[in-house]
């Protein structure tokens, strides 16, 4: 091909490329900036510190300026070398440190924790209150109805948490990075890996509750993911933690295609919904079954499993229904196979679920706990007054309240041996037997 090397020709290329520019955001790595540290709290003798400020870059979508946090010890001496980063969700924030995992779990073993913002879509800003925040959009979105939103900034902010001055001082020597995303975060995550390539970023990633391809997902998510879930390539160990409601809202069976991964860990628990809590609606209760136990394990399992120490617990996923069976409980196929009080058969089943101590719906159809998302949560309905299945009399299936925690027990006890949840967790479990009525005087009436 001819090259036009005349002053014209230049002249006009010049001006072509200049044109381009103006278009197309240069990509420049964030800096973090305007940090300022407070105490955090004291975990086992060791201070922590937290440290905000504004993280300030550009990616092929534009200029950004969005809040992060980094929590560390005070003396980086302390730390043990490993931070735990989160994409904050959009309703619950950078939660982990708060919720499933915990600030005991995470800062007593000395791990360091961090955060950024990444969408305008409620706390997916990290502080959705925050002042000069921007995230620009790419050339031609401007009129895109959809908040804007860059998970290259996730990709970046990891990136610098290694090699930034600021996050540097802040977490002293960085041997690794571990990701955690619940739900709409771990879709964060998955449209970082599946459409941006994260390729030696983490270690391990924890994704908590994932779904895969829900039909309410965000449609330039939806995009940026395979029609089917394949393991994840180059991003180091992987846990993923899934509830009994992930399968019925979404095509979180797909993530079955992990189970047999060398590199991947998946786990279903019965009877979980999507979303665990605990009221009382028009006399029925909300089911309050959550997964968080086994996430903390898989935490601590997965971190044994990076330093080389053990391989964590083998996969465990629900039993799997005859093709095209009807589910008993929703009329409809499901996959899901179920036991003689119908709950989910098989995967990691709580005590309560395997003595049968309650009937756990995990997805009540069409309940809309936040408007648009259909099925996150799920119903509970008491069996310990039933009989148990099969049983010739009407008697209660628990002969008295130390037969219930006897079963409760063992179910627990189980769990911990196999590594499924955590010694702590068990004595929870336990604990909360003991507490209860069932199988206590009075408790039942049994028809003459």
């Amino acid at each position: 091909m001819q090259r036009n090397y005349s002053i014209p020709g230049r002249i006009a290329r010049f001006f072509s490329i200049a044109a381009v520019l103006a278009v197309a955001p240069q990509v420049h790595a964030g800096t973090l900036v305007e940090s300022v540290s407070e105490p955090y709290g004291t975990f086992r003798g060791v201070d922590y510190v937290r440290h905000t400020g504004r993280f300030v870059g550009a990616t092929t979508n534009g200029e950004f300026r969005v809040p992060f946090e980094i929590i560390a010890p005070a003396d980086t001496d302390d730390a043990n070398g490993i931070v735990v980063f989160e994409p904050p969700h959009f309703i619950f924030g950078a939660s982990a440190k708060d919720g499933a995992l915990g600030s005991e779990l995470l800062f007593e073993r000395r791990f360091s924790y961090a955060s950024v913002g990444f969408s305008y879509e409620g706390f997916n800003l990290l502080d959705p209150f925050a002042p000069d925040v921007v995230i620009s959009k790419a050339p031609g979105e401007i009129s895109q109805p959809l908040p804007a939103r860059d998970v290259r900034i996730l990709k970046q902010f990891a990136e610098a948490l290694v090699s930034d001055p600021t996050a540097m001082a802040a977490l002293g020597q960085v041997e690794r990075r571990y990701a955690y995303g619940v739900s709409q975060s771990a879709e964060a995550l998955y449209e970082l890996f599946f459409g941006v390539g994260a390729p030696g970023l983490f270690d391990l990633t924890i994704l908590h509750v994932p779904l895969w391809r829900p039909a309410f997902a965000r449609p330039d998510v939806l995009a940026a993911l395979p029609e089917t879930f394949m393991p994840l390539a180059d991003v180091g160990k992987v846990m993923l933690i899934s509830a009994e409601g992930d399968l019925l809202i979404s095509q979180s069976l797909q993530l079955r295609n992990a189970a047999s991964h060398p590199n991947h860990r998946l786990y279903e628990v019965a009877g979980a919904p999507h979303l665990a809590s605990d009221v009382v609606v028009d006399g029925v209760r909300t089911n309050p079954l959550d997964v968080a136990p086994v996430v903390r394990a898989a935490f601590v399992n997965g971190h044994r499993w990076v330093l080389g120490n053990q391989q964590p617990p083998a996969s465990a996923t629900l039993t799997a229904a005859a093709p095209g069976e009807i589910d008993p409980v929703y009329w409809a196929p499901t996959g899901i196979a179920r036991d003689a009080n119908l709950n989910a058969a098989g995967g990691i089943q709580f005590p309560d679920v395997a003595v049968g101590r309650a009937f756990h719906l995990a997805s009540a159809p069409g309940v809309e706990v936040i408007p648009g998302l259909p099925g996150l949560i799920g119903l509970w309905f008491d069996l310990a007054c039933a009989p148990a299945p099969g049983a010739t009399s009407l008697e209660p299936r628990f002969a008295n309240h130390g037969d219930f925690v006897r079963q409760v027990s063992r179910r627990a006890f189980r769990l911990a041996r196999q590594g499924y949840i955590l010694h702590s967790d068990k004595r929870a479990i336990v604990g909360m037997a003991a507490q209860s009525d069932v199988g206590k005087p009075g408790t039942c009436i049994v028809a003459p």
